[in-house]
């Protein structure tokens, strides 16, 4: 009905269209996304990706404000996405709410290989939007996936090798259980849970997400798109969906792999 439903764009099959035009389409709905968290989270590149298909390392230059115009195929109608990037840093928290006039859906997002970010996203990011852009359904984006899985893989790697220094002398293998953080200390934000630059397990990420109403949680890697265009995918139906309808598919699925359609969830 609305042409090809993939198209190929640099070796990234994607369901997206960067628009030429800031001209709207007649036909076409429009949406508008806004993005926020944290200065250095991986906003601007997770917003690169999902409009180039490209993952591009320019170093941390702070954003101001900025803005794509992307045609999304949903499968069933292409809607035209507005996203608006918008500054973590102090120093913009009174030009920021500009951009959140309007918003149909809004990213929060976090750094996984930092739990000081997820603490700022209950601390600082949900109160702001809930305050600044009502009802609009907000999903949960944990970025930088690829960062956090390769320490949390070396991590283990290092736990195992002190546990098991040397195979052949069962005697120097410790044994000793490791002690469990009770889930009560993990709610209590008020108390230092976390190490400083700590990664973020699945787990953690997800709790959160439940506790702001979050409709949706991803993970994702600009670097690698992992989830991109998953991501890009459900934030646009629920965009469509709007404040009541989009709360049906919550919670959402408990991991990735088992991502269901939108009509599964809703119907």
């Amino acid at each position: 009905m609305f042409g090809k439903p993939v198209i190929k764009m640099k070796k990234f099959i994607s369901c997206f269209t960067r628009q030429a035009s800031q001209e709207k389409v007649q036909g076409k709905p429009r949406r508008k996304l806004v993005i926020v968290g944290d200065g250095a989270c991986g906003k601007t590149s997770l917003v690169t990706r999902m409009s180039t298909g490209d993952y591009v390392d320019i170093g941390y230059v702070p954003t101001v404000f900025e803005n794509q115009l992307l045609d999304v195929n949903t499968g069933s109608e292409t809607v035209e996405l507005v996203i608006f990037d918008t500054a973590g840093q102090e120093d913009y928290d009174r030009l920021r709410p500009f951009s959140y006039n309007d918003v149909d859906i809004a990213l929060i997002c976090f750094s996984l290989a930092d739990a000081d970010t997820l603490l700022n996203v209950m601390s600082n990011w949900a109160p702001e939007i809930r305050y600044f852009c009502g009802n609009a359904p907000v999903i949960l984006v944990g970025n930088k996936k690829d960062l956090r899985d390769a320490e949390l893989s070396a991590n283990k790697a290092s736990a195992h090798a002190h546990e098991c220094p040397d195979d052949d002398d069962p005697s120097k293998i410790n044994l000793k259980p490791k002690p469990q953080r009770p889930v009560s200390e993990f709610r209590d934000f008020s108390k230092s849970v976390y190490k400083v630059s700590a990664p973020v397990k699945h787990s953690e990420g997800a709790l959160i997400a439940g506790r702001i109403g979050a409709a949706a949680y991803f993970e994702t890697s600009a670097l690698t798109g992992e989830n991109v265009e998953e991501l890009l995918l459900a934030a646009t139906k629920a965009a469509i969906l709007g404040p009541k309808k989009s709360q049906k598919f919550k919670p959402f699925v408990s991991t990735m792999k088992s991502w269901k359609s939108l009509g599964e969830l809703v119907n």
